[in-house]
């Protein structure tokens, strides 16, 4: 843009907020019940569970 002024459209981004159990860590159960499987394309820009 030939107009376009530098500076004019910075962006100012707030902290980003990680919970305090995903900065230490924490224990979860797991269920085993169904097998799940991930796939991906080749690609690798989609996930899909089966």
């Amino acid at each position: 843009m030939a107009g376009a002024q530098p500076g004019v459209h910075a962006l100012q981004l707030k902290p980003v907020f990680v919970s305090e159990s995903l900065r230490k860590g924490n224990k979860f159960m797991k269920w085993d019940d169904v097998s799940i499987f991930l796939l991906s394309e080749w690609t690798g820009l989609s996930l899909s569970f089966v």
